[in-house]
């Protein structure tokens, strides 16, 4: 389907009432730029750290408590009637950032590059040992800073590159990264000895809001490798790797929707991005937030009104594809906020003249 020119003032003025700028010459005919627009001099949003899990139990015969900013954590139980203490610092005395970006394969234009910089502050007590980022559908490309070994987690959709010399407080490290296709495809896969080929089935991914921690190197002491039962059942409360350690969100591939309405699911995520986006300062102010909700709320209005705002809804998405691009600029969005709006909105404008009603 081809957009008519004589809709665009029409999504002019509705973009200039949701506070974004209207689409202008360049049509969406080639893919977002492969790493952004240049950003200007000005602060960037302000990224917040990782956070620690909460360790706190407290029972009739045992506990476990700690005191503020990483302190080490006091575990009390009972054995054989006597009280015993033993005292436990979690990997989790860091103070780290994670900065993501995307971009796009030149070579391979349907193919998203996911690129990550972990960052320890002068505050961190250990040395950061493990990274893991989560995503959802396939990937490849892997890759790894010098020093680091990445593997598959078995117990959840999430990559772990981990470090024997770790990264030292006030230092930062870049180069872990990955890619992920947007393309619906089937890939074959190899028929076992005597068996028969089959395939796996992919939608395609696009930036969404991921899991990411960061797991300090911290030993644990000779009574937890070699716990009791009464301590055994208390240290079952603790948390597990990677939730030992700091974590929070960050961007990655998730799959993309299906079903009837892939355009309204995609309009309702791209809210949640905005909202979660201005919570953890990826969005710096909230009136650049307010103005994407009553975008995104307006198209899905028309959206949901009928096909027949579809031309309409198209360059709706243009017009949020070119404001995230001029505020990722002036920077009022982090490059996690320009991924979440600028990759979805694009995908979704294409999505929308490549299929008929």
């Amino acid at each position: 389907m081809r957009i008519r020119p004589a809709v665009a003032a029409t999504a002019a003025l509705l973009a200039g009432l949701s506070g974004l700028a209207a689409p202008t010459g360049r049509g969406s005919a080639g893919a977002p730029p492969a790493a952004g627009p240049a950003p200007s001099a000005e602060p960037p949003a302000g990224r917040r750290p990782l956070l620690r899990s909460r360790l706190s139990v407290q029972g009739p015969d045992s506990s476990i408590l700690r005191g503020a900013d990483g302190a080490e954590v006091v575990i009390t139980y009972r054995e054989g009637g006597r009280s015993r203490q033993l005292t436990y610092q979690p990997p989790d005395a860091l103070e780290v950032t994670v900065e993501a970006s995307v971009k796009t394969v030149p070579d391979d234009p349907l193919n998203l590059v996911y690129s990550y910089q972990l960052a320890s502050s002068r505050a961190s007590r250990q040395s950061a040992a493990d990274f893991v980022v989560g995503f959802r559908g396939p990937i490849g490309r892997v890759a790894s800073p010098q020093g680091w070994e990445v593997k598959p987690l078995a117990s959840t959709p999430a990559l772990d590159w981990s470090s024997k010399t770790g990264l030292g407080a006030g230092n930062a490290a870049t180069g872990f990264s990955f890619s992920a296709s947007t393309m619906e495809q089937t890939d074959d896969l190899d028929s076992p000895a005597g068996g028969l080929p089959g395939f796996v089935h992919s939608r395609g991914a696009l930036p969404g809001i991921v899991e990411c921690y960061a797991v300090g190197d911290a030993q644990p002491p000779a009574a937890l490798t070699a716990a009791s039962p009464p301590l055994s059942a208390i240290l079952a409360a603790l948390p597990r790797f990677p939730r030992n350690g700091v974590g929070g969100s960050t961007v990655g591939p998730l799959e993309i929707p299906s079903g009837d309405d892939r355009v309204a699911a995609l309009l309702g995520s791209m809210t949640e991005y905005v909202k979660t986006s201005l919570a953890l300062g990826w969005i710096e102010r909230r009136e650049t937030a307010d103005a994407y909700l009553r975008a995104l709320d307006a198209i899905r209005r028309d959206w949901t009104a009928g096909q027949g705002k579809r031309s309409l809804t198209h360059l709706q998405l243009q017009a949020v594809e070119r404001q995230s691009a001029a505020d990722w600029s002036a920077r009022r969005l982090t490059s996690e906020a320009y991924a979440l709006l600028n990759y979805n909105s694009y995908w979704l404008s294409h999505w929308l003249e490549e299929h008929e009603p």
